[in-house]
């Protein structure tokens, strides 16, 4: 699954160019999966020591603010990182960035200081994908309740 989400941009990038021949294909995926397999080893490297580091002192603070805040600061830098460094998608970035911040000992205590932000964030997404529909679709064809499923076939 996740190889998907870092290949397909690169296809839907070639895609676009029209015919392209094997070894096009084959340089272009090469690069993505070498860029990936960098980033992977990079955040390896360092999230097993920097992370971990940096969460430890922010939690020694004593500051629940302060810990929340880094933990964000951490998830936001690695997927941003990964979109600016290695051209993967903030998605795959944020994903990494949560089995990162996962090796930490703390990372139960993180998972538990940001589920407000959890819940703020789904209420967000629910009202912001609510706002996408047009209720004057209903009101303009001739739907009915019976036709319930014909409608959303089509």
């Amino acid at each position: 699954m996740v190889l998907t989400l870092v290949l397909l941009p690169a296809i839907a990038g070639m895609a676009e160019k029209g015919n392209v021949g094997f070894a096009s294909l084959a340089l272009d995926l090469g690069i993505t999966i070498g860029k990936v397999v960098a980033f992977i080893a990079i955040m390896m490297l360092v999230g097993r020591r920097l992370v971990p580091w940096i969460m430890s002192r922010s939690a020694a603070t004593g500051s629940r603010e302060l810990f929340t805040l880094s933990v964000l600061a951490l998830a936001l830098g690695i997927a941003f990182g990964a979109v600016e460094l290695f051209d993967v998608s903030f998605a795959l970035g944020a994903f990494f960035a949560g089995m990162v911040l996962n090796e930490s000992e703390l990372s139960h205590r993180a998972a538990h200081d940001t589920l407000p932000l959890r819940d703020a964030f789904a209420v967000l997404f629910f009202v912001s994908v609510g706002m996408l529909f047009d209720p004057m679709v209903l009101v303009n064809s001739r739907w009915r309740a019976g036709d319930a499923g014909d409608y959303y076939l089509w």
